[in-house]
């Protein structure tokens, strides 16, 4: 048995319970939408990635994986090649710079979704969450419970 369970322990260069599975996966989309995929492709598999760093504690680099994300799915909007996946990569930049305590540049980004048309709500409640990050750095929990009601 105990052969068995050391076996099955992650290594420490690995994604905690998924053996970095999803990072390879994410890293190998990102890597084939470079080469030939279109920008809403690229812009969501980054945002995933983005989210991917961010809950591995790789907050700078979730940053820049995120903010390349909103360009891309910005970029394919403009050019009538998509950008339906935008409102996602924003919540996903605003939750990640509500935990650097960028204040403004969250509340823009989480206001741009919460503010837009209405389609998919979950990426309204991710910016939700994200504003409600930001008040409980504040300690302040009345307007925290008030953004994760709306979540």
């Amino acid at each position: 048995a105990r052969g068995t369970r050391e076996a099955t322990r992650p290594r420490p260069d690995t994604t905690p319970g998924e053996d970095g599975t999803a990072r390879r996966l994410f890293e190998a989309v990102v890597g084939a939408a470079r080469r030939a995929g279109p920008p809403d492709v690229l812009s969501t598999a980054l945002a995933c990635l983005a989210g991917l760093d961010y809950r591995e504690g790789r907050w700078l680099r979730a940053h820049a994986a995120a903010s390349e994300s909103v360009g891309l799915a910005e970029y394919a909007r403009r050019a009538g090649e998509g950008g339906s996946g935008l409102d996602g990569c924003l919540a996903t930049l605003a939750l990640i710079e509500a935990g650097l305590g960028r204040a403004h540049a969250c509340r823009t980004h989480a206001g741009r979704v919460i503010d837009g048309p209405r389609g998919d709500l979950r990426p309204v409640a991710h910016a939700e969450a994200a504003r409600a990050l930001l008040a409980l750095a504040r300690a302040d929990h009345a307007t925290a419970l008030g953004h994760l009601d709306e979540a």
